[in-house]
């Protein structure tokens, strides 16, 4: 296998979170129309702690810039995993959610452009330079994640998308290991824990399915059920450190332990588990991170 460099994105200031947010897959049997350049697949976002998100293309072209408006230190960034709409959601150290809607069309030379070009006596330019996305941004919605079963402001660890059976949600960990779930216009929808001693760390989503980490281990977030669920593997005794869903086969789950070995295992039914892989001791070097793409 192999790594190309695709583009350098210097920053301004430093970056605190990177998140891709998926687009419509432009892939089409039909050629482009002349004149037309294709639309990228994905946005970077690159979240700095003081709320400001910067949005690029995959050339590393800046597309736009906002604010999330939060007053309080950025901590958390999550991206809509469908193509059926684009948002970002950001949550900040006091729990507050912030929710925008991101919207991505060609960019179109206007008719009043046009002319103008027409009659200018300057040097003549492509209408091809520059960008050729036009990314708008726009605040859809903000809800704060209420306290915890033991009545006080928890502290959220993990931020995430998901949707269940077409019902989309956020989803909002913390450090009691408790989950909050909340539907699309930020009404609470349940709020459960894990039975775990120790707080969530991370939470990674594959369409339906959500995967939780906590103090090495895992489990799934069942969005059906509203559960939370801690999954055991006969014959594996390490500790997680990452744990993804395979993008072509979801009864599959990678995870990678503290000594830098990844496993793959068998799931079904979000409850039992088996080994079917191990990769080569030394394949990788901790902390390893995962990711499965198609």
């Amino acid at each position: 296998d192999y790594l190309v460099s695709k583009a350098v994105v210097p920053q301004e200031e430093e970056v605190s979170l990177l998140r891709f947010l998926p687009l419509r897959n432009p892939r089409t049997s039909a050629p482009t129309p002349m004149g037309q350049v294709a639309m990228p697949s994905t946005l970077l976002v690159a979240a700095q702690l003081d709320g400001t998100l910067r949005l690029f293309t995959p050339s590393g072209e800046l597309a736009t810039t906002f604010s999330t408006g939060h007053d309080q230190r950025l901590a958390h960034v999550a991206v809509s995993p469908l193509h059926d709409e684009y948002v970002v959601a950001t949550c900040d150290v006091s729990g507050i959610i912030r929710v925008h809607k991101v919207s991505v069309r060609q960019r179109r030379v206007s008719r009043e452009e046009r002319q103008a070009r027409k009659t200018s006596t300057a040097d003549k330019l492509s209408q091809h330079l520059g960008s050729q996305v036009n990314v708008t941004v726009n605040f859809n919605r903000q809800f704060r994640v209420p306290n915890g079963t033991n009545g006080t402001q928890p502290r959220v660890t993990a931020l995430a998308m998901a949707s269940q059976q077409g019902t989309k949600y956020f989803i909002a960990a913390d450090a009691a290991g408790e989950f909050a779930v909340f539907t699309r216009n930020g009404t609470l929808h349940a709020r459960f824990g894990a039975g775990l001693s120790s707080g969530i760390e991370s939470l990674y989503v594959h369409l339906s399915n959500v995967l939780f980490i906590s103090d090495g281990a895992w489990g799934f977030v069942d969005l059906e059920k509203m559960e939370a669920r801690r999954v055991h593997c006969p014959r594996f005794e390490g500790r997680v450190t990452s744990a993804v869903v395979d993008a072509q086969q979801q009864a599959r789950v990678l995870v990678a332990d503290t000594l830098g070995d990844i496993w793959v295992f068998g799931v079904q039914n979000k409850r039992q588990c088996k080994i079917e892989h191990r990769f080569p001791h030394g394949a990788a070097r901790p902390p390893v991170g995962l990711a499965s793409i198609r």
